[in-house]
């Protein structure tokens, strides 16, 4: 039995990621996939093309995601399994937030 999207959430993954910021898009499609079941250890590439990965206890790569950050960053991602999919567009304004405080800091800094 092949379990579902919601169904295999793992709270214990990482969801820090040196590499990038905490609001930045990246972060939010590695959290909007967890939150929908889907783990990707390591990176995740944004560059607009298909990835496939191992999802649960399969080492079959049934699961996939794309995203793409040039403008508004989107992707999509699913699980070939069960045919389910999801899309995705970053909370730009969360992202845009921060980088306009990290702005602000380093101008009061200097």
């Amino acid at each position: 039995m092949t379990p579902d999207l919601e169904s295999t959430v793992d709270d214990s993954v990482d969801l820090e990621d040196d590499e990038h910021e905490p609001t930045s898009p990246v972060i939010q499609f590695r959290r909007a996939m967890l939150r929908a079941g889907l783990i990707v250890f390591g990176e995740i590439k944004a560059n607009g093309k298909v990835h496939r990965f191992s999802h649960g206890n399969s080492t079959n790569r049934g699961a996939w995601y794309v995203l793409d950050v040039s403008g508004i960053p989107a992707g999509m991602f699913g699980n070939l399994r069960t045919g389910e999919s999801r899309t995705w567009r970053a909370d730009v304004d969360a992202w845009m937030d921060q980088r306009l405080r990290v702005g602000r800091k380093s101008k009061v800094t200097q």
